[in-house]
């Protein structure tokens, strides 16, 4: 996937949200294992029902992905969501050094 596949919606979409910004930088990278959304939910101290909203937008959006099992939901990065934060902190970083100097 290239960096051009990431749109302007993708970013503004986790940008303008303080929880879906902290879902996808708390979920650990593409290549790891899924996550239960309740542990996740618990080590961000929100409620499980607003965390499983915002993983479904992040899933349609192509940022996440989801599974069932045995009743319980998992969740984790897909590799265009890592692009996603990955250009984010980047912004986020040149913009703390421009208010540096």
């Amino acid at each position: 996937m290239s960096l051009e596949e990431i749109t302007d919606q993708d970013l503004l979409y986790v940008k303008n949200s303080p929880i879906r910004t902290l879902v996808l930088n708390t979920l650990p990278g593409p290549e790891e294992d899924y996550v239960r959304v309740r542990q996740l939910a618990a080590s961000l101290e929100k409620d499980p029902g607003t965390v499983n909203f915002h993983c479904r937008g992040l899933e349609g959006h192509g940022l996440v992905r989801t599974e069932i099992v045995t009743r319980e939901k998992n969740v984790k990065l897909t590799d265009k969501g890592a692009m996603v934060v990955d250009k984010i902190r980047k912004k986020q970083s040149v913009r703390r050094s421009d208010k540096r100097r």
